[in-house]
């Protein structure tokens, strides 16, 4: 279930079979949102268990969970690039968005 935000308030949504591209961005948010909640609960769990073998078994949940937000991450980005256009990026370029972080640039 999620939230839409109307003009008149918020209300609960239930979502059905839909071929909207909106609704389908929307799912896949929330795929995203659930995958991430589930991977922090993993590593964890890693961090608490001392067993090889189980942390082994953890540790290969969290690189599959990774490989699979890869996955939803890039048809999220692809159905965004459907309904934005392929051009919605290009507002969001490093120089732009050093006044969003008090004017700092992060550099890895």
């Amino acid at each position: 279930m999620c939230r839409v935000i109307t003009p008149e308030g918020e209300h609960d949504h239930v979502h059905g079979p839909t071929s909207d591209p909106l609704e389908i961005a929307e799912l896949l948010r929330e795929c995203l949102a659930e995958e991430l909640s589930q991977m922090s609960d993993l590593v964890a769990r890693w961090n608490l268990v001392e067993d090889p073998g189980v942390r082994q078994a953890l540790a290969h949940a969290v690189v599959c969970k990774r490989q699979g937000l890869g996955e939803i991450w890039a048809a999220l980005q692809e159905m965004e690039e459907s309904v934005f256009g392929g051009g919605a990026h290009a507002c969001c370029d490093h120089r732009d968005a050093a006044h969003l972080h008090g004017g700092h640039h992060h550099h890895s």
